[in-house]
């Protein structure tokens, strides 16, 4: 349901009941987004989603992922650590920015939305390198 509302839909079960629905989601099984076995989580054991469009903090590490479609593809990545938690930012693919100037312990401001494994930059400034991306894709428009 959180994934659903996310990207603002909602869902009325329409073949069970109500109170059999809401047990489904009360399940430790359909709680929310997994935690990935290899993320780190912030201090107070909290591993995020951005409740807003835009996120601030300081950068834990960077990283590369395999893209989601096209396992060819590699993401720049960045674990950044918010008052909330920790949030992992998907920056680039590195085809499009093929090295990214920013460390462990930069602060950072991101604009973007929530992915389905990660918040997606629509633009990713680092305040300590001066690094900046901004995105091409039209939901960032």
């Amino acid at each position: 349901m959180r994934t659903l509302r996310v990207f603002g839909a909602d869902y009325s079960p329409q073949y069970i009941s109500q109170e059999y629905f809401a047990s489904i989601l009360s399940s430790s099984h359909e709680r929310g987004p997994i935690l990935p076995k290899n993320a780190k989580l912030s201090s107070s054991g909290k591993y995020v989603t951005p409740t807003s469009n835009e996120i601030k903090g300081s950068v834990v590490k960077v990283y590369q992922l395999l893209g989601i479609r096209n396992k060819n593809v590699k993401w720049w990545t960045a674990d950044v650590e918010t008052k909330d938690g920790i949030v992992k930012v998907a920056i680039a693919p590195d085809w499009l920015v093929p090295e990214v100037h920013v460390s462990a312990g930069d602060y950072v401001e991101v604009e973007g939305f929530q992915g389905l494994y990660s918040f997606v930059s629509c633009e990713f400034e680092d305040k300590d390198s001066g690094f900046v991306y901004k995105s091409r894709i039209k939901r960032c428009k």
